[in-house]
């Protein structure tokens, strides 16, 4: 749980849970989005779990496949509540500002998240995630509309035996049937982060 070096006791702060990617951590996730300073600038809450190991029950460090039973996602789903109320109990959180970004292996989790428990956030980012196909767990609509960035990076964007692009599709298609709002990121570094200069004054 990360929180702004100089959090004032009367600040109700937003939350974003970060979900790392498949061979990644919690630790790696915090390094690569240099949360601390991204959390201190923008004023939020960073929760950053790590995913489980293939003997705790999931093969891709989060549930996601069709593979996993109900079972396994709904444990998952009970950790980010239980996480939750955690930071809730702990700190003066903005219940109507929870957000989730995943990347990969993490974005596909994001992705079943917002599905499951689109009550509780109020928007949520999929890089290179997606739902749907022979591998990946379709999309479930959520009980309310909220925004959603879909980012991927182009037709090549490929991790063993899923092609972003068209899970970034599926999910896409699905966000706009049922009358979400999306915004498509697409960038051409295949599964990769894109190499960029930070803007002066930005993490």
């Amino acid at each position: 749980v990360i929180v702004p070096d100089d959090i004032q006791p009367d600040e109700n702060l937003p939350v974003m849970f970060m979900w790392h990617w498949l061979g990644g951590s919690g630790q790696d996730f915090y390094e690569r989005a240099d949360a601390q300073e991204a959390v201190n600038e923008k004023r939020f809450i960073a929760v950053i779990p790590d995913g489980r190991e293939a003997e705790q029950g999931t093969l891709f460090k989060w549930p996601f496949s069709i593979a996993d039973p109900d079972e396994s996602m709904e444990a998952e789903f009970q950790l980010f509540e239980d996480m939750l109320s955690c930071v809730h109990e702990q700190f003066n959180v903005d219940k109507d500002c929870v957000s989730s970004v995943g990347v990969s292996a993490g974005a596909l989790f994001t992705d079943q998240l917002a599905g499951h428990r689109g009550e509780r956030l109020a928007s949520f980012l999929s890089l290179s995630g997606g739902t749907g196909g022979d591998f990946v767990k379709g999309w479930h609509a959520p009980e309310h509309k909220l925004p959603g960035l879909v980012l991927w990076g182009g037709p090549e964007d490929k991790c063993i035996v899923i092609n972003f692009e068209e899970t970034s599709h599926d999910l896409e298609e699905k966000l706009v049937e049922g009358g979400h709002f999306v915004v498509e990121c697409i960038h051409n570094c295949n599964h990769s982060t894109p190499p960029f200069d930070v803007p002066e004054g930005m993490t």
